[in-house]
């Protein structure tokens, strides 16, 4: 045999083996990655016809390529995030730039071949006649980019890639894991034990207000008590450099500026609403209140932005005030705080909302000078959101319709103007400053629009923003406020001949977007399906897990305590009256009641509709239970539902997994069973599971101990043991 012909054989071989042991299969997500880096589209664009680019492994998804197999023995490279395809933008040929596109099989096809003698380095050919491969400067750095080569005259490092498959991408899409790693890593760059509580970084004014709501949107919107923990340990060291009384001059910790006072209050009376900590709303009130004495002082309800500054007004004290007086009504129940943010709210709109054809178009300007009568028509995220947020608050109280057409407006001008063709917002892309913390703002209160106006359409918006930031990443896990560019290595970002190093209040304004986006919100129940805990949608003092609970695995609301409470949005009970309610409870103390309310968590203002408590029997203690309780009156229509720990302070009470109400209509053929018989022979010889479909009994008729009172499944209906 010639020579030539073994080593044609060998090549053969090789090629059979190498094949083999590289196979790729359709559907695959791999890296790509040469010189330590991975390959993605250049800041992660969602426009077509854009640079693929190495840049350092951040693990997101705009650094992911999906395989899809031609049927020619080549395979597509679609990027994960953006959907577009790798391939030559001008040509299959020698110097075409590598970027993102269509799915185009004679430009964008890709032939993944191993190089003999090397593990795991392949060339990457366009097409199967193997003439130009994929190739970089062998000396790369963040932002190198990639073209087509022609292969015979390449050097072999220009050409050779790593291909790593990873079976731990996640789907596409902005998940909870994703958004609990932002906040992760946040707190790893930015959250810092003092001698007395934590601070971010060095500790700041209106920009820690910001930020400490942030933490509250992580709070509400999770209910993972960490959160709340987290606010109570900034709110101390905060206190500890800015001290109580915030308005009054000469005072330690005077502070000139109206609208950072009212920022701070708006954090502390949100934490009280959350929480219930008393002094969170006493900082808020008496620092509202003296604030907005000095503010209110042309007597035109314009307030002054500065103290003693002249006759200039500005949207950023006439918005956030009227919020803060939204808020403080709520918690006081005292609605001259509602008449206050009327007064405010109507001037600022005559003052600083433009119209046309006598109605607002949706833009807020920024200031006034009643001196000179000179505008700045300006338009900020910040301003957007806080008049967004008066006009839903105002209009959840008053009902008047002008305020929900404001609201509309905002939100539609918002973002149609601030944001990109893709959605995702396109100004405030500066990493230090007041500007780099504004579109934060923005994006708490389009939750609030989302949730009170019935717009979960938003939720979607705020996820794909937050999406783009968590790509665009860099690989400590931080995003900057500039969102529209990958995140620097260094921390530091080029604007014109500036180089500024990132800001924590920027960086913040990536979680705003994420913790508001309320993955998982479950806005509408039906009373007769058996409810998850964590399915909250208000809470106090609550702790909830996703997963994880000791009885089935799945989430709870753990170890309430005293006056904690978790309500539940629009539980639609039809027309049938629900005349039953069963929870699946563990109680902790021998003092432990459950009380459930219809409409607010409190008798005064809600409707008490059953109690269960530990001390007259009706439950058992320190183990898991399906309890059940006849109402006290029948529920029907759509109600918001609480329940409410009380007992000893500061303890843990009880946890709850699951509750449901039952209708005469809904369990049909109901029949009683003394736990000592059985009156109906229909379901006697039938197996016996709770309502987890977990099977406590061989048969109905057979007196075990494991038969408590409550429901039960049996021969497919409901049984109500008593």
């Amino acid at each position: 045999m010639s020579d030539f012909s073994k080593k044609l054989i060998s090549f053969v071989l090789f090629s059979c083996l190498t094949t083999a042991m590289y196979a790729f299969e359709d559907g695959q997500v791999v890296r790509l990655i040469k010189g330590g880096r991975s390959l993605m589209v250049e800041n992660s664009s969602l426009d077509a016809s854009k640079n693929a680019v190495l840049w350092t492994e951040t693990n997101t998804h705009s650094q992911r390529w999906r395989l899809e197999d031609t049927g020619r023995g080549t395979f597509y490279l679609q990027n994960v995030y953006t959907k577009y395809y790798l391939g030559g933008l001008t040509s299959a040929g020698n110097g075409s730039v590598v970027g993102t596109m269509a799915k185009n099989l004679t430009r964008g096809a890709w032939e993944l071949v191993p190089v003999e003698g090397s593990e795991n380095k392949f060339n990457i050919f366009i097409n199967k006649t193997r003439r130009y491969a994929l190739s970089s400067a062998i000396e790369t750095k963040d932002g190198t980019g990639v073209v087509l080569i022609t292969a015979s005259s390449a050097e072999p490092a220009q050409i050779e890639w790593e291909i790593e498959v990873d079976e731990k991408a996640e789907p596409y899409g902005f998940s909870k894991s994703m958004r609990d790693d932002m906040m992760k890593k946040f707190k790893v760059r930015h959250y810092k034990k003092q001698s007395t509580g934590y601070s971010i970084d060095n500790g700041g004014w209106w920009g820690d207000a910001e930020m400490f709501e942030t933490i509250l949107d992580a709070y509400e919107t999770t209910g993972k008590l960490e959160y709340a923990t987290m606010f109570e340990n900034l709110y101390t060291n905060f206190i500890s450099r800015n001290k109580g009384t915030w308005y009054k001059s000469g005072v330690q910790g005077y502070n000139e500026y109206n609208d950072d006072i009212a920022w701070m209050c708006i954090a502390c009376v949100r934490a009280f609403l959350l929480t219930g900590t008393a002094k969170y709303l006493t900082t808020a009130k008496n620092n509202f209140n003296g604030m907005f004495e000095r503010a209110d002082c042309y007597g035109n309800d314009l307030l002054q932005w500065k103290h003693n500054s002249g006759q200039g007004t500005n949207a950023c004290i006439n918005g956030p005030a009227s919020v803060c007086a939204c808020y403080l009504a709520i918690a006081t129940a005292d609605t001259t705080y509602y008449e206050l943010a009327k007064k405010t709210y109507l001037a600022n709109r005559k003052q600083l909302y433009e119209f046309s054809g006598g109605k607002p178009t949706g833009k807020v300007w920024d200031s006034y000078n009643q001196e000179s009568k000179k505008y700045n028509y300006w338009a900020s995220t910040y301003n957007q959101g806080t008049c967004l947020g008066a006009a839903v608050m105002l209009y959840n109280h008053f009902k008047t319709p002008m305020f929900k057409n404001d609201a509309d407006a905002i939100i539609k001008w918002s973002v149609k103007e601030l944001a990109d063709s893709h959605g995702v917002i396109k100004v405030c892309q500066t990493v230090r400053g007041d500007l780099c913390g504004f579109k934060g703002i923005l994006m708490r209160y389009i939750r609030r629009y989302a949730e009170d106006m019935k717009h979960p359409e938003y939720y979607e918006w705020m996820a794909k923003n937050a999406y783009h930031a968590w790509n665009n990443r860099n690989s400590g896990g931080i995003t900057s406020s500039a969102w529209l560019v990958k995140s620097e290595e260094n921390f530091k970002h080029q604007e014109g001949e500036e180089l500024k190093t990132f800001e924590s209040f920027g960086n913040s304004t990536c979680l705003s977007a994420a913790f508001n986006a309320h993955l998982g919100v479950v806005e509408q129940h039906s009373a007769y399906d058996s409810i998850q805990a964590e399915q909250f949608f208000y809470l106090r003092n609550a702790d909830v897990a996703d997963t994880g609970n000791t009885d089935d695995g799945t989430g709870e609301v753990s170890n309430m305590k005293n006056a904690t409470y978790v309500g539940y949005k629009n539980v639609d009970f039809g027309t049938d009256s629900a005349t039953i309610f069963s929870v699946r409870a563990n109680f902790m103390r021998t003092v432990s009641t459950l009380e459930v309310y219809a409409d607010a968590p409190d008798a005064e203002n809600g409707t008490l509709l059953c109690t269960f408590t530990s001390e007259d029997g009706d439950v058992g203690l320190n183990a898991w239970g399906t309890y059940t309780k006849t109402l006290d009156l029948p529920v029907k229509g759509i109600r918001n539902i609480y329940m409410v720990a009380k007992g000893t302070s500061n303890v843990k009470l009880l946890s709850v997994n699951w509750f449901q109400f039952l209708s005469e209509s809904v369990i049909d053929g109901i029949h009683e069973v003394e736990s000592q018989g059985v009156k109906s022979e229909k379901y006697a010889a039938a197996a016996v599971y709770d309502l987890s479909g977990r099977r406590v009994n061989s048969q109905l008729s057979t007196l075990n101990s494991q038969l408590q009172k409550g429901l039960y499944i049996v021969g497919g209906k409901k049984i109500l043991v008593k």
